[in-house]
């Protein structure tokens, strides 16, 4: 099967991102993988999961201009999941002014408006160049 350079470039970038997003170094790979008490810590009880559902987990940022490109195949995928798949999206604050971003996101879940919404907050922030990362300016939008 040939591949592109660009989706080759695209599935190691979203590779060895999600590798140091979890704290693992891309030389993990080459080691035979995470070790348990170095690279990642087992959770004392288990996180609850619906039965017999896979749990896909992705952890964004407006205002990542990767997460940004991510979005439309994530989407893609998303509208094809099989029943046992459930996907949850996490917005991240590693900043404090990640925060309002991270109000949005949970505010549009809570009034029902992501699905409608979701991608548009993409787009303003990464096409139409709006500023939306305090609170006046998310209400003005």
């Amino acid at each position: 099967m040939m591949m592109k350079r660009r989706d080759f470039s695209a599935i190691f970038s979203l590779s060895a991102t999600g590798l140091l997003a979890v704290g693992l170094p891309t030389s993990a790979l080459a080691q035979g993988g995470p070790v348990e008490g170095k690279q990642f810590q087992r959770l004392g009880q288990p996180l609850a999961v619906a039965p017999g559902k896979i749990e896909v987990v992705e952890f964004f940022w407006y205002g990542c201009p990767h997460c940004n490109t991510f979005e439309p195949q994530l989407e893609a995928w998303a509208k094809k999941l099989p029943s046992d798949v459930v996907l949850k999206r996490v917005p991240v604050a590693f900043r404090d002014d990640f925060v309002p971003h991270q109000r949005l996101f949970y505010t549009l879940e809570a009034m029902g408006k992501l699905d409608d919404l979701h991608r548009k907050v993409f787009q303003t922030i990464h096409v139409d160049k709006q500023s939306v990362d305090k609170e006046a300016s998310i209400l003005a939008w």
